[in-house]
């Protein structure tokens, strides 16, 4: 009799699994066909940027969804600004044909390609926070010299998406219409990735990377919803920024009051670390844009394996995740070693402070 029971209980568990994939391939399927769907709001007029090192295995199929996106919004609406340095693989001769792509479909872009050969001995953020800005220079370019702006900014990481994907992220507004300053998707290289720039609604760490990830209820809930979740910083592979901010100049020295930084960018080992893509975030919101979310429906990854895992996988396992996951930023232990490692840092401002790495998962 035991042995029947465990047996139903399992058949039980497949038909579920079964029911739960099926429905959610259909769904996604027909997600992806309303993502296709001309919208009723015209298209922003959008700058596109992405620093890229590195990545022959993806450029190809990259390249062609930034030049859909590109179309989307309109070739003389559209600018695409791509800063590729010290790649040793064939990004820079695919790069290459990609430039010569843009300029027969008259699409503005820059593209440099710095022959500059990697330093493994030079701290990560400082340089990340450099380049970033250096694809952020042709903006500036465009209004000072041309007389030309963009509404939104999208930032892209060398990711597996479609351009419906970053179509749905422009897009995203909450439940009262309202609009956004920034708004990231998900991405997944098993877990939730990118958890280094996330920072939930209260200023602390996330969670989980498993399901539901949030430690804060409301964010759960929203989550659950499948809502805009309110967040203090993220990244996600794929942000979209409002433009505005990033156009605020010092009015002595004629520089942008928005740009990515580091901390101590002096230091080669200093004794804790942050994100650049949190850091600017704090500054964003010191600026008075504050409006900061996560789109969870938008999921991108770093390979079309893990692209596909995230869509038809992941939503099984949330099943479980759901009912067997509790997520807890920091435990007891970790908080012991994390107010010794703080105490060495001496005062910071709070949004420094807040974009701090916790120990034991970035040194």
């Amino acid at each position: 009799m035991l042995v029947r029971k465990r047996f139903a209980f399992h058949y039980l568990c497949m038909i579920v699994l079964i029911f739960w994939s099926t429905y959610y391939l259909c769904w996604s399927t027909s997600s992806l066909k309303l993502n296709s769907v001309p919208l009723k709001r015209p298209p922003p007029r959008l700058y596109i940027a992405a620093n890229l090192y590195n990545n022959e295995a993806i450029v190809d199929h990259w390249a062609s969804q930034v030049y859909k996106l590109a179309q989307w919004a309109g070739p003389d609406r559209a600018y695409i600004s791509i800063y590729e340095n010290g790649s040793t693989d064939k990004t820079k001769s695919m790069l290459t044909d990609f430039e010569q792509q843009l300029s027969l479909a008259n699409i503005s872009h820059t593209i440099v390609l710095d022959d500059t050969p990697k330093n493994y001995s030079e701290r990560r953020i400082p340089l990340l926070a450099k380049r970033r800005n250096q694809a952020l220079l042709p903006l500036y370019k465009q209004q000072q010299q041309r007389g030309v702006t963009y509404d939104r900014i999208l930032f892209l990481n060398d990711i597996w998406f479609v351009w419906t994907d970053a179509v749905a992220l422009l897009e995203s507004r909450t439940t009262n219409d309202e609009g956004y300053d920034a708004v990231c998707s998900m991405d997944f290289y098993g877990q939730y990735y990118d958890e280094f720039a996330t920072r939930e609604i209260d200023g602390g760490w996330l969670g989980s990377g498993n399901y539901p990830y949030f430690q804060d209820m409301k964010s759960r809930n929203l989550l659950r919803r499948q809502e805009l979740v309110p967040v203090y910083s993220c990244w996600g592979g794929m942000i979209a920024y409002n433009t505005a901010p990033f156009m605020l100049m010092n009015t002595t020295t004629n520089d942008p009051l928005l740009s990515f930084r580091s901390l101590w960018p002096d230091d080669p080992q200093p004794p804790l670390e942050a994100s650049e893509c949190c850091l600017i975030h704090s500054d964003l919101i010191s600026l008075n844009y504050s409006r900061i979310f996560i789109n969870p429906k938008i999921k991108v990854a770093y390979d079309h394996f893990h692209y596909w895992y995230a869509h038809y996988i992941l939503p099984i396992r949330h099943l479980w995740l759901s009912w067997t996951n509790t997520p807890v930023a920091i435990s007891e232990e970790e908080q012991v070693l994390w107010n010794k490692k703080l105490a060495t840092v001496g005062p910071l401002d709070r949004g420094d402070a807040t974009c701090l790495w916790r120990p034991g998962r970035y040194d």
